[in-house]
């Protein structure tokens, strides 16, 4: 075997160890915030700035990747009627909600409002009323699930809407297909109307994810949205240029 063939084997070996491999998939509750209210799509003018673990991306921007989002279709008017805001996440093959939105039938002023999904971010965005899907009887079924379309590592934000009496007192996560694991979120206990739970997830393409809540009748949850974190260069990219840059120093060399 040639120095020139010994030297590409070796490289290229290289490359494959370092490629990453399958991994189980994880699921770690990172904790909850109860201070930024309705502001998690807002840039700015938020006390104190979102926490660097719950905003992978570091946009002070909770979820930026896309949602599943309850919310009230006449903005901040009197409409009885909450509506679901979706839009796709590229490596979530779909979310399925399987909670009914409440059909509001008390003041506006007990649901409160938070940053319009459906707006673009940035320093100050427009509210609506916080919705929320809910499950009569809570059970050991989801309230919603998630099926990941790619291999993935982000952070998935659940939205506690509604008002105090439609907040579960337990909520957990699950992967139901492709394994089991799980991790359970500690809810506030804090009166606070808005509140957002934060879950990092890593798994593989094909997984299913379950949000299970309990609770007395009729708790639920506001939405979820998703973020991952700005890609850095991998090992496995840096090994491809090294051997990129082997392969042009050899033929300059058999030029000379």
């Amino acid at each position: 075997m040639s120095k020139h063939t010994m030297s590409f084997a070796a490289v290229a070996g290289l490359v494959l160890a370092l490629a990453p491999a399958a991994q189980a998939a994880t699921i770690s509750f990172l904790g909850s915030d109860i201070t930024t209210l309705d502001e998690w799509r807002s840039t700015s003018g938020i006390t104190p700035t979102k926490t660097a673990a719950f905003d992978p991306n570091g946009d002070n921007v909770y979820g930026n990747d896309g949602h599943y989002v309850i919310m009230d279709d006449d903005d901040l008017g009197t409409s009885s009627v909450f509506v679901s805001t979706v839009s796709s996440i590229s490596y979530i093959t779909s979310v399925t909600n399987h909670g009914t939105p409440f059909n509001r039938n008390d003041s506006p002023t007990d649901y409160p409002g938070v940053d319009d999904p459906t707006l673009t971010v940035g320093t100050t965005v427009a509210n609506v009323n916080a919705g929320v899907t809910f499950l009569g009887s809570p059970s050991a079924d989801p309230i919603m699930d998630f099926v990941l379309a790619t291999d993935s590592n982000f952070v998935l934000t659940v939205v506690l809407g509604g008002n105090t009496d439609n907040k579960p007192s337990a909520l957990s996560v699950t992967r139901t297909v492709g394994g089991s694991t799980t991790d359970a979120a500690i809810v506030p206990a804090a009166a606070s109307l808005v509140q957002y739970l934060f879950f990092e997830i890593d798994g593989l393409s094909g997984d299913e994810f379950d949000i299970v809540i309990t609770g007395s009748s009729n708790v639920g949850i506001g939405g979820v949205a998703f973020e991952q974190a700005i890609p850095e260069p991998s090992s496995f990219a840096l090994a491809a240029l090294g051997l990129l840059g082997l392969v042009g120093f050899r033929r300059r060399r058999k030029r000379a």
